[in-house]
């Protein structure tokens, strides 16, 4: 599977993973400007579906509480979020690890 491909899927269990968390939920609406049944309806858009599994991704990065609960929950270490990120549009920055 290609390294994209496997963010992506990543990316996509982080945000199923947030929508079981209302609060979590609400604070990436809150920050992105979005309804949250607006994030929820992109992710059949192909157009900016990258951008937006990009932005959930930076979302969880950057709340440590989130990251650790997120990769308990899931049985995987928290450096495999921040190896994959860079695989998403605008990985190149910011650097997490």
């Amino acid at each position: 599977m290609a390294q994209q491909e496997t963010a992506e899927i990543l990316a996509l269990n982080m945000l199923t993973w947030m929508a079981g968390n209302e609060e979590a939920m609400n604070s990436f609406s809150l920050q992105s400007g979005m309804a949250v049944q607006d994030i929820l309806d992109q992710i059949g858009n192909p157009e900016v579906l990258a951008e937006l599994l990009a932005g959930v991704m930076d979302f969880i990065l950057s709340y440590e509480e989130l990251l650790t609960q997120f990769c308990e929950d899931n049985g995987m270490n928290p450096e495999e979020p921040v190896q994959f990120r860079r695989f998403l549009p605008g990985g190149d920055a910011p650097e997490w690890g």
